[in-house]
């Protein structure tokens, strides 16, 4: 499953998806899951992995709400993070129940994995 703001990352990420043989088992939506409830009803579920590779502003709102996609230990990825937004970033996911498995950097950039570490709801 897949979401995004724009509706032209969504479709090329379907195209993407086909041409590397997913089919229709792959979804993707537009949107901002942040704001639309009706969207947070459509994602409902638990996931093993939500992957997040934007940057720590759309990161941050995302914290406090995405443990409620993710099933009892699944990961949150995150990328896109500036290196001096990561401290946020970080402070953010521990005050939301995550353990840092890892932080990588690479020319500034700064990705995270995290575990959710609660029992989800």
């Amino acid at each position: 499953m897949g979401c995004d703001i724009d509706p032209k990352a969504t479709a090329v990420a379907a195209e993407n998806a086909a041409f590397n043989g997913i089919g229709p088992e792959l979804q993707v939506y537009t949107g901002d899951v942040t704001r639309d409830s009706a969207l947070q009803a459509r994602l409902a579920g638990r996931y093993q992995l939500v992957l997040a590779n934007i940057v720590a502003d759309v990161i941050l709102p995302l914290c406090p709400m995405v443990g409620d996609y993710l099933a009892e230990g699944g990961l949150f990825l995150t990328s896109g993070i500036l290196e001096g937004r990561a401290d946020e970033v970080a402070a953010a996911l521990t005050a939301n129940d995550f353990a840092i498995l890892e932080r990588r950097e690479r020319d500034g950039w700064v990705s995270f994995t995290a575990r959710l570490e609660r029992t989800a709801p």
